[in-house]
This record gives structure tokens, sequence and C-alpha cells, in this order.
């Protein structure tokens, strides 16, 4: 025991654990507990907790929430933590009068903001954190400009504080982890894949992140990855700290990918299964369409609101060439679905460029006040002639993004066709030459290139290997031997007296013939 009190305060977890299991003493089960708590080892540290207070931390940690809530009195630090308990079971209402009963840190700001905006209830957000959760409402409403303003804002400031408080690059870059995770979510609604992939694999590489940011964001890399990578991404996300909206989705997304991994494996009443639990999401129906198309009209009939179905009927209409009941369905729907309004509006400008109706899609760019389609509005005036619109319109983009070049080259375009000044030409430095440029465009006579006739080489006959130059050849090189004149005929030896050759078998030969009398040698 008195080796134990003596590295109480010096000793690791794994040691004071080592030492106490050798005694046995009620203040050992205290010490014991604080040392599971602290290695996260709360299914051990509930063995051997003894006050409520404990147990319900343990309970907490280990996501079982309302025993954690049934232990729970109105002493101050379990206040604390009986608030955010019900913040994790979604009892936003009550977490918020408790944290307004006590007293105010930082923290408690931070989670009183938080049930505030989830509430909806109108605040002056100060702190980086506060900016961080009014950037996540301004994203639950559809304000994406704004989120991704106040987003920046977020960062900054919290660059700011915590050097101010001189913290390491290290702890920063973890602290503002879950704002560039906001940045990511904001390119991805925008549409910007590969920009929002680079912000999750920044988060995925940080030191000290939360496990629950880092399954949110392999959960936002499943929508950026082949379904190959999508199921690695899958395995990788843990649910333990996930709200119930965040499991459905969860849920929803594994069932997508089984469909894409191997939709003939996956039985229809299953999808329907899960339909019936999570209620008709339009994933889940377009999963069910895509097991069995048969089962269209009666999904349509059964859920008329349903955009997921809208969108996969106008599909095939448009794969069908029938491009008017298509923009029939687009034209009902820009009213219907206000956060999905940039996204129709594309499918619908695609639909008159294919159909000639550019002054529709101009009317319907005019009345759209964002800056994102601005550049869409100012091509339309320009294929219509309007050029001066066109100009005005252009020169707004670059003022705003001077590194804009396609917006640059279409406004020297504009301005050539009202031969207007070309002051936003200085953005594209100088260019220098040296030759006219009129001058490549028509050449002088003299200068002009004359076309050579080519001339074809002859063959030169091939020369015998011993020829000299200052000898005669001999004339009849190229005749056969025999027909030459100094051609001598060998003499034929098969003609002749006889036993001149001798063939197989006779004497002196090397043929088997035995000659009487002689007996082979051994």
């Amino acid at each position: 025991m008195n080796q134990l009190l003596k590295k109480l305060d010096d000793a690791s977890p794994e040691e004071l654990i080592r030492l106490s299991s050798k005694l046995n003493h009620p203040s050992v089960d205290r010490l014991l507990c604080v040392c599971y708590i602290k290695l996260e080892q709360y299914d051990k540290a509930l063995e051997y907790a003894q006050e409520d207070f404990e147990k319900a931390y343990c309970f907490y940690r280990l996501n079982r929430l309302e025993e954690a809530l049934s232990l729970l009195q109105s002493s101050e630090r379990e206040l604390l933590l009986k608030a955010q308990v019900l913040y994790r079971l979604e009892r936003y209402q009550q977490a918020l009068e408790i944290y307004r009963s006590l007293e105010q840190s930082e923290d408690i700001q931070t989670n009183q903001t938080a049930c505030q905006l989830l509430l909806e209830q109108d605040f002056r957000p100060k702190t980086y954190e506060q900016l961080y959760h009014f950037g996540l409402l301004l994203v639950s409403k559809g304000n994406l400009e704004q989120a991704r303003q106040v987003c920046q804002e977020s960062i900054q400031l919290c660059q700011q504080t915590l050097r101010e408080d001189d913290f390491d690059q290290s702890d920063i870059q973890s602290e503002q982890a879950p704002m560039v995770l906001l940045l990511g979510c904001l390119d991805l609604l925008e549409g910007n894949l590969d920009k929002a992939k680079e912000q999750f694999e920044l988060v995925l590489h940080q030191p000290n992140v939360d496990p629950s940011l880092l399954s949110i964001c392999h959960l936002n890399l499943l929508t950026t990855s082949s379904p190959f990578d999508a199921q690695k991404h899958l395995h990788k996300t843990n649910d333990e700290k996930f709200n119930t909206k965040q499991k459905q989705l969860l849920q929803i997304n594994r069932m997508v990918l089984k469909v894409k991994m191997s939709k003939k494996t996956v039985k229809k009443e299953e999808i329907q299964q899960l339909i019936t639990e999570l209620g008709p999401h339009d994933s889940l129906l377009l999963c069910l369409l895509t097991v069995d198309p048969s089962l269209f009209e009666s999904l349509k009939r059964d859920h008329p609101q349903s955009l997921g179905l809208h969108l996969y009927q106008i599909q095939h209409l448009l794969k069908s060439n029938k491009f008017d009941q298509a923009l029939e369905i687009l034209e009902s729907l820009l009213g219907v679905y206000p956060q999905q309004r940039p996204g129709l509006v594309s499918i619908l400008l695609f639909v008159y460029q294919k159909t000639n109706q550019y002054h529709k899609g101009l009317d319907l760019l005019n009345a759209e006040q964002s800056l994102s389609i601005l550049s869409q509005v100012a091509e339309f005036k320009l294929k219509l002639g309007r050029h001066k619109e066109a100009q005005q319109d252009y020169k707004r983009l670059v003022e705003n993004n001077p590194n804009d070049l396609k917006s640059l080259a279409r406004l020297v375009i504009a301005n050539n066709h009202l031969k207007a000044d070309t002051t936003h030409l200085d953005k594209l430095g100088s260019i220098s030459f040296t030759l006219d440029p009129q001058s490549l465009l028509v050449l002088p006579k003299s200068e002009q290139p004359v076309e050579k006739t080519l001339k074809r080489r002859k063959k030169q006959k091939p020369l015998p290997k011993d020829y000299q130059p200052d000898r005669q050849p001999n004339p009849e090189r190229w005749l056969p031997k025999v027909m030459r004149s100094d051609y001598k005929q060998r003499k034929d030896l098969s003609k002749g007296t006889q036993g001149l050759m001798q063939g197989p078998g006779a004497l002196g030969s090397t043929g088997s013939a035995n000659i009487a009398g002689m007996k082979k040698r051994k």
C-alpha cells in the first residue's frame, strides 16, 4: 500500500492497475475505476464504480443514455453531465434550461449555443465555436453562401484566439478540423467534389481528431468514392456518438452501397422493410426501382411528393427525347423544392438549350440572384447577341474573381463585339512579340515558300566482292560456271574397270561381311 501511495502522482494508469490488483482495500476499487476511465476502458471501470456519478459517466460514455439519466441527481457536476445526456437524447429544451442554470463558462456557453441553434432561437455568435454552430444552422436552412462566410470567419477567429493563448500549430489544426469538415460539406453540396475530397482528406490526416468527427468525414467521403473505396469508408464509420438522424443516414448509405455493389443479391423485401422503419426516403425508393423497375407506377401513386421519383421519370423522358414532357414536370417542381432549386434550374437550362428556347432560359436566369449562376446568365446573353448586358455581367465576375480566366476571355469577346475599351486586358500581363503579328498572316512573295520537286535517286548496280576499278571485269561473270569457256568437267568416278570402287561388305571396308575362317574379335 505504501508503494502505491508513493507512485500515486507519477505512475501511469497501467502501473497503478498492476500495483492495485495485489491489494484488497475499499479505496483501491475507486482508484481502479479512475484508472480504467483514463484508459477509456469503461466496461471495466463500471465493475469498480461505487458512486452513482461514476456509474452514470461510464453509462454516458458507453452510449447507455437512459441508464445514465436515471442515476443523475441535482448537484452541480451531476447537472452538467445530465445536460450532456439530455443533449445526446435530443431533448434540447431541457438541456438548455440546465445550461442556463449553471455558472457560465466558455464550454457551457458553447453547448448552450448549440441547443439554441437546434431550437432555432435567435442569438449573436461571439466565439469561434458559436460561429461554427451558426454555420451549421445556415446549412440546414439551405443558405450555403452565408454559411461559407460564417465558417471562414470562425476559422480565422479560431486561429487568432488560439495563437494568443500560445497553442501549437498542430493543436490549432485539430481545433479547426470541424470547420474544415463543414467547408468540405459545403463544397459537396455545391458540386465541387474534388475540392470537397481534399477537405475531407485534410481532416483525416489531422492528429487528435475526435472519432465521431472522423466517422462523419468517412460518411461524406462515400459520395466522392468508387463503390470499392466507399465500402472501406463505410467499415471505418463508428456510429456510437451519432444522433438518430445520422444513424438513419448511415443505414440508408449502407443499403445504397449494397445495391450498387450487387443489386442481384438484394431482395426488394429487404428494402421495403427499411422503408417501413425509416420512412420513404428518396434514396431507398430509387434503390427499390433499381432492383425492380416495374414498381414505378405504384411508388409514384403512393409517394407523389418524392423528388427522387420525379427526377427518375425526367431522366427516362430525356433519354427518349421527350423534352416537352420533361419541361412540363421540371417547371412544376421549381416552386415546390426551394433547397433543390439550383439543381433544377441547371436541368431546365440544359433542356432549354436542347430545344433552342434561349429566351426562356435567360428569363429564368435573370430571376436568380446567385453569383454562382451569373456566368450562365452572361453566356446566354452572349449567345443571344445581347453583348452590352453580357459585358456588364462578365465585368462583375472578373471584379469578384480576377483569376477567372474563362470570364475574362468572354469579356474580351463581348468588348470585341462592342468595340469597347479593353482595360481589363491588363490583368493578362504584358505580351511581347519578336515579330509583327500582322506580318505572320500574309508573307511577301519573296518570302513565300517554294515547292521543291523531289528527284528520285537511282539505285547503283551491285558489284562483285573482288571488284577492282583498274582491271576489266570478266565478261562471262554473269554466266553459270558450266557455260563458261574455262570450265573443266570433272571425271565421272562411277565409270571405269571392275574393282575400282569397293561397295559395302567388300574387303577392307567397314561393312559387316565375314570372311570364312576368320573369327570376330571380342
